[in-house]
Protein backbone atom coordinates (compact mmCIF):
# COMPACT_ATOMS: atom_id res chain seq x y z
CA UNK A 1 0.00 0.00 0.00
CA UNK A 2 1.30 3.31 -1.23
CA UNK A 3 1.76 5.53 2.14
CA UNK A 4 1.84 9.64 1.44
CA UNK A 5 4.51 11.61 1.98
CA UNK A 6 2.84 14.24 3.38
CA UNK A 7 0.18 15.65 6.35
CA UNK A 8 -3.09 15.12 5.02
CA UNK A 9 -4.64 12.19 3.63
CA UNK A 10 -5.84 14.28 0.59
CA UNK A 11 -2.63 14.49 -0.91
CA UNK A 12 -2.19 14.05 -4.22
CA UNK A 13 1.41 13.59 -5.26
CA UNK A 14 0.23 14.20 -9.17
CA UNK A 15 -1.22 17.40 -8.37
CA UNK A 16 0.36 20.92 -9.05
CA UNK A 17 -2.28 23.32 -8.14
CA UNK A 18 -3.75 22.76 -4.76
CA UNK A 19 -7.60 23.14 -5.07
CA UNK A 20 -8.35 22.96 -1.12
CA UNK A 21 -9.25 19.85 -0.55
CA UNK A 22 -6.66 18.81 2.13
CA UNK A 23 -9.07 18.39 5.03
CA UNK A 24 -7.55 15.14 7.04
CA UNK A 25 -4.35 15.63 8.79
CA UNK A 26 -2.49 12.07 8.36
CA UNK A 27 -2.37 9.48 11.36
CA UNK A 28 -0.69 6.42 10.56
CA UNK A 29 -0.64 3.49 12.73
CA UNK A 30 -2.50 -0.43 12.34
CA UNK A 31 -5.94 0.26 11.82
CA UNK A 32 -6.85 -3.02 11.93
CA UNK A 33 -8.65 -4.04 15.86
CA UNK A 34 -7.95 -7.87 15.45
CA UNK A 35 -4.10 -6.40 15.91
CA UNK A 36 -2.45 -5.40 19.20
CA UNK A 37 -1.19 -2.62 17.66
CA UNK A 38 -4.13 -1.25 16.80
CA UNK A 39 -4.91 2.49 16.79
CA UNK A 40 -8.10 3.65 16.96
CA UNK A 41 -7.77 7.39 15.64
CA UNK A 42 -5.12 6.08 12.66
CA UNK A 43 -6.42 6.89 9.12
CA UNK A 44 -3.61 5.82 7.04
CA UNK A 45 -2.56 2.35 7.58
CA UNK A 46 1.44 1.83 7.92
CA UNK A 47 1.62 -1.93 7.91
CA UNK A 48 2.80 -1.54 11.72
CA UNK A 49 0.30 -4.84 12.90
CA UNK A 50 1.99 -7.49 13.59
CA UNK A 51 0.77 -9.14 16.88
CA UNK A 52 -3.03 -10.26 17.13
CA UNK A 53 -4.41 -8.73 19.91
CA UNK A 54 -4.98 -11.23 23.33
CA UNK A 55 -7.48 -10.17 25.47
CA UNK A 56 -6.83 -10.29 29.27
CA UNK A 57 -4.79 -9.34 32.98
CA UNK A 58 -1.49 -8.24 32.00
CA UNK A 59 -0.29 -7.65 35.49
CA UNK A 60 1.44 -10.96 37.09
CA UNK A 61 0.76 -9.86 40.61
CA UNK A 62 -3.34 -11.01 39.91
CA UNK A 63 -4.59 -14.38 39.98
CA UNK A 64 -6.19 -13.93 36.63
CA UNK A 65 -2.70 -12.73 34.82
CA UNK A 66 -2.53 -14.29 31.91
CA UNK A 67 0.65 -14.52 29.96
CA UNK A 68 -0.29 -15.01 26.65
CA UNK A 69 -2.05 -11.61 26.80
CA UNK A 70 -1.42 -8.44 25.32
CA UNK A 71 -3.74 -6.07 26.01
CA UNK A 72 -4.89 -5.73 29.18
CA UNK A 73 -8.98 -5.69 29.18
CA UNK A 74 -9.60 -5.03 32.93
CA UNK A 75 -9.88 -8.34 34.39
CA UNK A 76 -7.13 -8.36 36.92
CA UNK A 77 -9.36 -8.36 40.05
CA UNK A 78 -7.70 -10.75 42.95
CA UNK A 79 -4.45 -9.81 44.27
CA UNK A 80 -2.55 -13.07 44.23
CA UNK A 81 -1.70 -14.52 47.56
CA UNK A 82 0.21 -18.34 47.77
CA UNK A 83 -0.43 -20.62 50.13
CA UNK A 84 -2.26 -23.96 50.78
CA UNK A 85 -5.39 -24.09 48.94
CA UNK A 86 -6.51 -27.66 49.84
CA UNK A 87 -8.94 -27.08 53.46
CA UNK A 88 -8.40 -30.99 53.91
CA UNK A 89 -4.51 -30.39 55.57
CA UNK A 90 -3.58 -28.11 58.24
CA UNK A 91 -1.82 -25.78 56.67
CA UNK A 92 -5.15 -24.59 54.60
CA UNK A 93 -5.17 -20.74 54.29
CA UNK A 94 -9.00 -19.66 53.32
CA UNK A 95 -7.35 -16.39 51.83
CA UNK A 96 -4.97 -18.67 49.10
CA UNK A 97 -5.83 -18.14 45.73
CA UNK A 98 -2.91 -19.82 44.37
CA UNK A 99 -1.40 -23.04 46.10
CA UNK A 100 1.82 -23.18 46.40
CA UNK A 101 2.47 -26.45 47.40
CA UNK A 102 2.72 -26.26 51.11
CA UNK A 103 0.05 -28.82 51.63
CA UNK A 104 1.56 -31.14 53.95
CA UNK A 105 -0.81 -32.53 57.05
CA UNK A 106 -3.89 -34.31 56.45
CA UNK A 107 -6.32 -32.83 58.72
CA UNK A 108 -7.64 -34.41 61.67
CA UNK A 109 -9.80 -33.04 63.85
CA UNK A 110 -10.85 -32.88 68.00
CA UNK A 111 -9.84 -31.58 71.21
CA UNK A 112 -5.73 -31.46 70.90
CA UNK A 113 -5.39 -30.08 75.06
CA UNK A 114 -4.25 -33.31 77.06
CA UNK A 115 -5.88 -31.66 80.10
CA UNK A 116 -8.92 -32.40 78.87
CA UNK A 117 -10.96 -35.45 79.33
CA UNK A 118 -11.71 -35.70 75.46
CA UNK A 119 -8.53 -35.23 74.89
CA UNK A 120 -7.20 -37.06 71.10
CA UNK A 121 -3.55 -37.59 70.35
CA UNK A 122 -4.31 -38.09 66.57
CA UNK A 123 -6.10 -35.04 66.14
CA UNK A 124 -3.89 -31.82 65.38
CA UNK A 125 -6.96 -29.15 64.35
CA UNK A 126 -8.30 -28.41 67.17
CA UNK A 127 -12.51 -28.60 66.80
CA UNK A 128 -13.96 -27.06 70.30
CA UNK A 129 -14.76 -30.63 71.37
CA UNK A 130 -12.68 -30.12 74.59
CA UNK A 131 -15.32 -29.94 77.48
CA UNK A 132 -14.64 -31.83 80.73
CA UNK A 133 -11.48 -30.79 82.45
CA UNK A 134 -9.18 -33.88 83.78
CA UNK A 135 -9.22 -33.51 87.69
CA UNK A 136 -7.40 -36.68 89.54
CA UNK A 137 -8.01 -37.27 92.91
CA UNK A 138 -9.80 -40.28 94.97
CA UNK A 139 -13.50 -40.92 92.98
CA UNK A 140 -14.35 -43.23 95.85
CA UNK A 141 -16.30 -41.66 98.07
CA UNK A 142 -15.95 -44.21 100.60
CA UNK A 143 -12.88 -42.72 101.80
CA UNK A 144 -11.60 -39.53 103.92
CA UNK A 145 -9.74 -38.57 100.79
CA UNK A 146 -12.54 -38.35 98.20
CA UNK A 147 -12.72 -35.54 95.96
CA UNK A 148 -16.22 -35.33 94.31
CA UNK A 149 -14.31 -33.03 91.68
CA UNK A 150 -12.13 -36.01 90.42
CA UNK A 151 -13.16 -37.78 87.39
CA UNK A 152 -10.14 -39.98 86.76
CA UNK A 153 -8.58 -41.97 90.23
CA UNK A 154 -4.89 -41.87 90.78
CA UNK A 155 -4.84 -43.90 94.04
CA UNK A 156 -4.78 -41.42 96.17
CA UNK A 157 -7.94 -42.99 98.43
CA UNK A 158 -6.13 -44.50 101.62
CA UNK A 159 -8.36 -44.42 104.56
CA UNK A 160 -11.86 -45.44 104.59
CA UNK A 161 -14.63 -42.69 106.20
CA UNK A 162 -15.78 -43.53 109.84
CA UNK A 163 -17.99 -40.84 110.41
CA UNK A 164 -18.81 -39.55 114.02
CA UNK A 165 -17.91 -36.75 116.22
CA UNK A 166 -14.14 -36.20 116.47
CA UNK A 167 -13.87 -33.64 119.15
CA UNK A 168 -12.09 -34.92 122.24
CA UNK A 169 -13.91 -32.56 124.78
CA UNK A 170 -17.39 -33.95 123.43
CA UNK A 171 -19.35 -36.38 125.47
CA UNK A 172 -20.18 -38.39 122.47
CA UNK A 173 -16.06 -38.33 121.26
CA UNK A 174 -15.35 -41.66 119.06
CA UNK A 175 -11.84 -42.33 118.78
CA UNK A 176 -12.29 -44.32 116.01
CA UNK A 177 -13.56 -41.18 113.74
CA UNK A 178 -11.94 -39.56 111.05
CA UNK A 179 -14.55 -37.47 109.40
CA UNK A 180 -16.62 -35.36 111.54
CA UNK A 181 -20.82 -35.45 111.23
CA UNK A 182 -21.90 -33.04 112.95
CA UNK A 183 -23.16 -35.03 115.69
CA UNK A 184 -20.84 -33.76 118.76
CA UNK A 185 -22.35 -33.18 121.96
CA UNK A 186 -20.72 -31.28 124.38
CA UNK A 187 -21.19 -31.23 128.32
CA UNK A 188 -23.31 -28.33 130.25
CA UNK A 189 -23.79 -28.43 133.78
CA UNK A 190 -27.05 -28.03 135.68
CA UNK A 191 -29.75 -29.44 137.63
CA UNK A 192 -31.22 -32.41 135.38
CA UNK A 193 -34.30 -32.95 137.53
CA UNK A 194 -37.29 -31.76 136.01
CA UNK A 195 -38.95 -31.81 139.43
CA UNK A 196 -36.40 -29.43 140.54
CA UNK A 197 -37.45 -25.15 140.43
CA UNK A 198 -34.38 -24.53 138.95
CA UNK A 199 -34.26 -27.15 136.57
CA UNK A 200 -32.07 -26.76 133.55
CA UNK A 201 -33.68 -28.14 130.32
CA UNK A 202 -30.38 -27.96 128.32
CA UNK A 203 -28.37 -29.47 131.29
CA UNK A 204 -27.15 -33.07 130.41
CA UNK A 205 -24.28 -32.92 133.46
CA UNK A 206 -26.36 -32.87 136.95
CA UNK A 207 -23.97 -30.93 139.15
CA UNK A 208 -26.18 -31.55 142.74
CA UNK A 209 -27.85 -27.80 142.13
CA UNK A 210 -31.15 -29.16 141.98
CA UNK A 211 -33.22 -26.67 144.75
CA UNK A 212 -36.95 -28.30 145.68
CA UNK A 213 -40.07 -26.38 146.30
CA UNK A 214 -40.84 -27.18 150.48
CA UNK A 215 -44.38 -26.65 151.53
CA UNK A 216 -44.48 -25.58 155.39
CA UNK A 217 -44.31 -22.75 157.99
CA UNK A 218 -41.29 -20.54 157.22
CA UNK A 219 -41.54 -18.32 160.60
CA UNK A 220 -38.75 -18.99 162.45
CA UNK A 221 -41.07 -18.34 165.88
CA UNK A 222 -43.37 -20.76 164.96
CA UNK A 223 -43.47 -23.87 167.24
CA UNK A 224 -43.78 -26.31 164.14
CA UNK A 225 -40.82 -24.70 162.42
CA UNK A 226 -37.88 -26.17 163.71
CA UNK A 227 -39.48 -29.80 162.53
CA UNK A 228 -40.45 -28.82 158.80
CA UNK A 229 -36.91 -27.27 158.76
CA UNK A 230 -35.38 -30.72 159.90
CA UNK A 231 -37.16 -32.48 157.68
CA UNK A 232 -36.11 -30.16 154.95
CA UNK A 233 -32.22 -30.88 155.85
CA UNK A 234 -33.28 -34.83 155.84
CA UNK A 235 -35.17 -34.48 152.46
CA UNK A 236 -32.25 -32.59 150.63
CA UNK A 237 -29.55 -34.92 152.31
CA UNK A 238 -31.41 -38.02 150.58
CA UNK A 239 -32.00 -36.28 147.24
CA UNK A 240 -27.66 -35.72 147.70
CA UNK A 241 -27.23 -39.09 148.08
CA UNK A 242 -29.61 -40.71 145.34
CA UNK A 243 -28.08 -37.98 142.73
CA UNK A 244 -24.63 -39.44 143.55
CA UNK A 245 -25.84 -42.91 143.51
CA UNK A 246 -26.96 -42.40 139.98
CA UNK A 247 -24.07 -40.68 139.07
Amino acid sequence: MDVPLFGFVEYDENANVDDGSCENIAIYGCMDSNYAEFNMFANIDDGSCENIAVYGCMDSNYAEFDENANLDDGSCENVVIYGCTDAAYVEYNEEANIDNGSCLHIAVFGCTDYNYFEFDSQANVDDGSCEELIVYGCTDAAYVEFNEEANIDNGTCLNIAVYGCVYIYAINYNPAANVDDGSCDFEIFGCTDPSAINYNADANVDNGSCDYEIIGCTDPSAINYIIQMLMLIMVLVIMRYLVVQIL
